[in-house]
């Protein structure tokens, strides 16, 4: 039995069926993040990605919801997380430890970040997408890898 409300079940039912009740807190974007930062094997990666998590997921969850970025597919904030979730593994599996920085670090996660949430998005129809993004991160995050990005391009 698949329902949006539980308004008018009896509690019987609802022990009968087995029924579980999942809130977007208990299965959204963030809890993801927090199970899979758990899952890393090296400490001192899981402590850099855990700050660029805390400084710049929020903002990125935020801006997946502006109405001007379009996607050439229906989309979600949860498929966003998990795009970016597995560029940054083929990333972490890609770079010996010993390469590891946090510049190392905020350029992979940034480079994620973009194709996670900026990858989807179209070109076409009245408002370029991709350019709305490209502006608001330059507005909201200024850096690309710890690094300024330039006022002008794209």
């Amino acid at each position: 039995i698949e329902s949006c409300s539980l308004a008018h079940v009896a509690p019987g039912s609802v022990g009968k069926a087995g029924i579980m009740v999942l809130t977007p807190s208990d299965v959204g974007p963030e809890t993801k993040v927090q199970a899979w930062l758990q899952g890393l094997q090296r400490e001192s990666l899981r402590q850099e990605l855990i700050i660029l998590f805390q400084e710049r997921l929020s903002k990125l969850l935020q801006v997946a919801k502006h109405e001007e970025l379009r996607t050439v597919a229906p989309s979600s904030a949860m498929s966003s997380v998990c795009g970016m979730l597995r560029i940054l593994e083929g990333a972490i599996d890609a770079i010996p430890s010993s390469r590891f920085t946090p510049a190392t670090c905020a350029a992979i996660f940034d480079l994620a970040a973009v194709w996670g949430f900026g990858g989807a998005l179209s070109g076409l129809g009245n408002v370029d997408a991709r350019k709305v993004f490209s502006e608001w991160w330059r507005e909201e995050l200024v850096t690309f890898g710890g690094i300024p990005l330039p006022s002008i391009g794209n």
